[in-house]
């Protein structure tokens, strides 16, 4: 398995799924600029590991410059490496980049307490939601494997 906490070497991003206790995951609707990753589509909070950082470093670095809760930073205790995960990205999804998969339980958090610092807003989406068009490759993955999580624990 891939090391959160070492350096990267390849193409690598980190996303952090932001998950209340009920399963709900809170999404990002990013924002509709030309030459991101996903416009105008629904993710996950995260994004590129700049040269010599390490992945945990980078959800860490930019979950501070996304979101605030109440105001302040969104404290990631508890923070669970869920694995990493080999997605499609560029112009026409021709490229690939190691996408490092992160998760905090949240509970009792509203939008109302939530302040969206890049991206349109925030939304809460049900796991096992249908997700079609609107939604950006790593936010489908991550309800893949979440969903996937759900059912080994209902049949275990």
């Amino acid at each position: 398995m891939l090391d959160p906490h070492s350096v990267p070497t390849v193409r690598s991003a980190a996303s952090l799924i932001i998950q209340r206790e009920n399963g709900d995951m809170l999404l990002q609707l990013r924002d509709q600029k030309e030459g991101i990753y996903a416009p105008n589509k629904w993710g996950l909070w995260g994004g590129k590991v700049e040269a010599g950082e390490k992945p945990i470093c980078t959800v860490e670095r930019e979950i501070l410059e996304e979101l605030s809760y109440c105001g302040r930073p969104l404290v990631l205790e508890n923070l669970e490496f869920l694995g990493a995960i080999r997605m499609p990205v560029g112009p026409l999804l021709a490229e690939e980049t190691m996408n490092y998969l992160f998760r905090i339980r949240v509970r009792d958090i509203t939008l109302s307490q939530l302040t969206v610092h890049e991206g349109q807003r925030a939304a809460f989406f049900t796991v096992h939601g249908s997700w079609v068009n609107a939604f950006a490759p790593c936010a489908l993955a991550a309800q893949a494997v979440l969903a996937n999580e759900t059912l080994q624990h209902h049949h275990s």
